[in-house]
């Protein structure tokens, strides 16, 4: 069985390539979801029940960094990839310790 992959990001360019670039099924992954902020990812995510999070860090709604915890806190065994096109490291170093 595939593990399941949701893709969050308010930039439809970036979402779009992250979903139609990757060869999802080589990795043994499905992409089951996607949202286009964060509100919308918190209801795809309490949904499909994702075992991976690919999110944009900076978001309208809710951050990724919210997202994450969500995930955490709801699928303790998932995985987040936090992504961000913002220079500042202080929103790696908050991911990080969370």
């Amino acid at each position: 069985m595939p593990f399941k992959v949701v893709v969050i990001d308010d930039k439809p360019l970036i979402r779009q390539s992250i979903v139609r670039t990757i060869d999802w099924s080589r990795l043994d992954c499905e992409v089951v979801g996607q949202a286009e902020d964060g509100l919308e990812g918190r209801t795809v995510i309490l949904e499909k029940r994702p075992d991976i999070l690919i999110t944009d860090i900076k978001m309208p709604g809710l951050s990724g960094l919210q997202l994450a915890e969500l995930m955490q806190s709801v699928m303790p065994q998932s995985k987040t990839i936090l992504i961000t096109g913002y220079q500042e490291f202080e929103y790696a170093r908050q991911a990080r310790s969370e």
